[in-house]
């Protein structure tokens, strides 16, 4: 046993302490864990340690540290950069739908709009390469209301004048047809035509007429921003 007084090892049947002189028979032992002096003895300390389902706040996820309100953001600047894109991808599909073509005369379509001052309507100019078709709602001095082919193929070259003369007369009936009001009866037509031999013999048969409103001031074709097709009057 240990004495409770001075701290003595003493013998079990030991009634008082040698050394103090206390008495022992009536003393509590000392727990082995409570001494102090043992070696080895454990110190007890106030470090807190988490629970094992529970986490520090370094070891939480990057996402969960921003809070709540990181990830709104994030969604917030994806919307953002989406409607910047639809906008631009728009903006580019209205300048195609309204920008002007660049056409070959075997592509000129019925109500094709003309502009441009290589047209040559009031002279015997052979027709451009290239001619600028632009929406007929977009000023413009010319207006295709026919294109077909007229001849057979395996009709011989009547000559130059016939040629014209006959697609003349064609232009002439398709154009009453195509306005369908009396006002434009005043517009001037001509027509593009296969008139001379080699042109025939490439096979080509087709009539483009084309249409324009001849003024004095404006001999070639004066600027209009409507189509003639059935205008109402």
């Amino acid at each position: 046993m240990r004495c409770t007084e001075c701290g003595t090892e003493t013998a079990e049947a030991t009634q008082f302490c040698p050394v103090c002189g206390a008495p022992v028979a009536k003393q509590r032992p000392v727990p082995a864990e409570l001494a102090v002096d043992q070696p080895g003895a454990a110190i007890a300390t106030s470090q807190q340690v988490p629970l094992a389902d529970q986490e520090t706040p370094e070891d939480a996820p990057a996402g969960q540290q921003a809070g709540p309100g990181g990830s709104r953001r994030n969604a917030v600047i994806m919307i953002g950069v989406g409607l910047v894109v639809l906008a631009a991808v728009i903006a580019v599909i209205a300048i195609t739908g309204s920008s002007a073509r660049q056409l070959t005369v075997d592509q000129l379509r019925r109500g094709d709009c003309l502009t441009g001052s290589n047209l040559g309507l009031d002279n015997n100019n052979a027709w451009p390469d290239l001619v600028t078709a632009v929406p007929c709602t977009q000023p413009h001095i010319a207006e295709v209301f026919f294109v077909g082919n007229f001849w057979p193929q395996s009709s011989p070259f009547p000559g130059g004048n016939a040629v014209d003369n006959q697609a003349y007369d064609r232009c002439g009936n398709e154009f009453l047809a195509y306005v369908g009001n009396s006002r434009y009866q005043a517009f001037s037509y001509t027509e593009v035509v296969p008139d001379t031999a080699d042109v025939w013999a490439s096979g080509d048969r087709s009539v483009q007429c084309i249409a324009y409103d001849a003024t004095l001031e404006h001999p070639g074709g004066a600027t209009v921003n409507y189509s003639i097709k059935r205008h109402p009057g």
